[in-house]
């Protein structure tokens, strides 16, 4: 799972587009840019939990902050196993 910082230019008709993330011809260039920025946030099978301290924090839809951010996810399942579900979960607030 990562979250990507997106430019102030992001075209907001793209917001809610899903799809394979660096093979699908379909992916609208402003995700694509997004997706290739500064990573915000990470979290891999195996990592922990992180909680920014209660005293920090990285304003997003602030007046001189960014007003977009990408979650991606990538998923493993090999076998194709359906009702697989993903329990991680990433709270902004």
């Amino acid at each position: 799972m990562l979250v990507f910082v997106c430019h102030d230019s992001f075209n907001e008709s793209h917001l809610n587009f899903t799809g394979s993330c660096y093979k699908n011809r379909n992916m609208p260039p402003s995700t694509k840019e997004c997706a290739g920025g500064s990573i915000m946030y990470g979290w891999a099978v195996g990592g922990v939990n992180f909680k920014y301290p209660d005293h920090v924090g990285w304003p997003i839809g602030a007046k001189d902050s960014m007003k977009f951010v990408v979650l991606q996810t990538h998923f493993d399942n090999p076998t194709r196993r359906s009702g697989a579900e993903m329990k991680k979960k990433a709270r902004l607030h």
